[in-house]
Formats: C-alpha cells, structure tokens, sequence
C-alpha cells in the first residue's frame, strides 16, 4: 500500500492506515469519526479521527472483517455518502480519501463466513489487487530478505551477508506468516549473527 500510494498523486498527502484488530468496539467509533468535547464521559477535547486525518490522501483498512458489525455499517455510510459524524457532532465532515482495504483473503470469502457486511463488501469492490505469498513468488522472498538485511545491517552498524545455506533456507521455507515471518526471521539472524554472515 505504501507503494501505491508513494506513486500515485497522493504522495504528498497523508497515508492513514485503521488496523481493524485493534480497535476496541467501545471507541471504535471515536477513533474512526473523531468526536467533540463533551460527546462522552472524559471527552475533555476535540478528537480528530483517522477519516479525517486522512484528509484527501489515502486511507488503509487492515482487517476489516474483525470490526463489529455496527461499526461496519458505519463505515459504510461514510464511504457511500463520502462524510461522517464525528461523535456528538451535528454537522457531516467530507471525506475524500482513497480507500484501499487489505485482507488476507477474498472479501467475498469473508462475507459467505459471516464476517463482513455484503453490502460494505460490495461497495469496496473496486479494483481488487492480488498479492501472491512469498512462497508462490519464486526467488522475490530472497530479495526481500537481502534488502531486510541491509537495513538491518545499516541500523547495527555492520555489513551483512548471507550464507549460501541461509540463502538455500529463505528460498525453500514456505513462509506462512509471509513477509513479517521473513523480516522477523532476518532482523532475528542480524542480531544473533557473530560475524558477517
């Protein structure tokens, strides 16, 4: 997504990302909209939400299937109708970012399990973007891994290298926690490693 959005003309504006997982159902709906000063009980200011810190940039919606389901329509309100309410509000802020959802599978998968509103699914069925796994991607979890090292190597203040059986190792592993398992692994070996290798 950070590419996408680092290449498209939107690259000077904000890239807001909503990690679904974390938000907690009870202030889901103020973290999202915002809210006023006085909307709540500890409302002691204003709270500008992530649909409006996104202002005319980029939104990213990281798990969306594990928001509730009146959280989900909300959501949907403002997509469809392009504004929101932040809470306790009474007048609709615009919202006029690019919204980009990420899944670990099908939308449509998640609406036959239950898990997301059909109607939101349908309206962010826009252009979808498949995104092989590393282990279907040949030789690329290499070039991750090599470019994860030098960064790596960069931040420890060392030159690394691979081994031509850890090179062996990051091709033939298949990576189920795909490229956070890599980069895990990679920065593990980094600070482990005695030598340059």
């Amino acid at each position: 997504v950070r590419g996408l959005h680092a290449m498209s003309r939107r690259a000077p504006l904000p890239l807001v990302v909503i990690d679904c997982p974390t938000l907690r159902r009870e202030t889901a709906a103020s973290e999202l909209f915002g809210h006023i000063r006085g909307a709540f009980t500890g409302a002691t200011h204003d709270h500008i939400g992530l649909l409006e810190r996104a202002g005319e940039g980029t939104l990213q919606v990281d798990g969306i299937a594990d928001l509730d389901a009146s959280i989900q329509a909300m959501l949907l309100r403002a997509f469809q109708v392009r504004s929101f309410l932040p809470v306790g509000a009474v007048s609709e802020h615009q919202f006029r970012a690019r919204i980009i959802v990420t899944s670990d599978r099908p939308l449509g998968d998640l609406v036959a399990d239950g898990r997301l509103r059909e109607d939101l699914a349908q309206r962010l069925q826009g252009v979808p973007l498949h995104v092989p796994s590393l282990r279907e991607r040949g030789d690329d979890a290499l070039l991750f891994a090599r470019e994860t090292l030098k960064r790596q190597g960069s931040q420890l203040n060392r030159r690394l290298g691979f081994t031509a059986a850890a090179e062996k190792y990051v091709r033939e592993h298949s990576w189920p926690g795909n490229i956070r398992e890599l980069k895990a692994a990679v920065e593990r070996a980094a600070v482990m490693a005695n030598g340059s290798e």
